[in-house]
């Protein structure tokens, strides 16, 4: 790719990287939607195993958001992603099975992604 190309589809580098973490996580998204949706009665494991199966398929572009190099913008927001979405399934399910959580939501899906 010639480089006045390059820039007529990227500002910089760092444009280039966000939009490859945002298509990773709109890949990530649409994977795991039917094992959540699947998974509604409580924890089966198959979210996890969904998204470890995207991981081994998209194996290059993930070592290159969780390495973190740089400023580490791209795991950021890889992070910030997988925490909001998964707090927001944690809110979803507490409402359906009408509980009331004892650990934010937030908190308790920031740890979770963490791990």
């Amino acid at each position: 790719m010639a480089r006045a190309t390059f820039y007529a589809h990227f500002r910089d580098k760092e444009d280039l990287l966000a939009r490859v973490t945002a298509d990773l996580l709109d890949g990530l998204s649409e994977r795991l939607a039917p094992a959540v949706a699947d998974s509604a009665i409580g924890f089966t494991g198959k979210p996890v195993l969904e998204m470890l199966r995207h991981a081994r398929e998209e194996r290059a572009l993930y070592r290159i958001v969780l390495r973190g190099d740089g400023d580490g913008k791209l795991l950021q927001m890889f992070t910030d992603a997988c925490a909001k979405a998964t707090a927001d399934e944690f809110r979803a399910r507490a409402e359906r099975n009408a509980v009331q959580p004892r650990i934010d939501p937030d908190l308790l899906a920031r740890v979770w992604v963490g791990e």
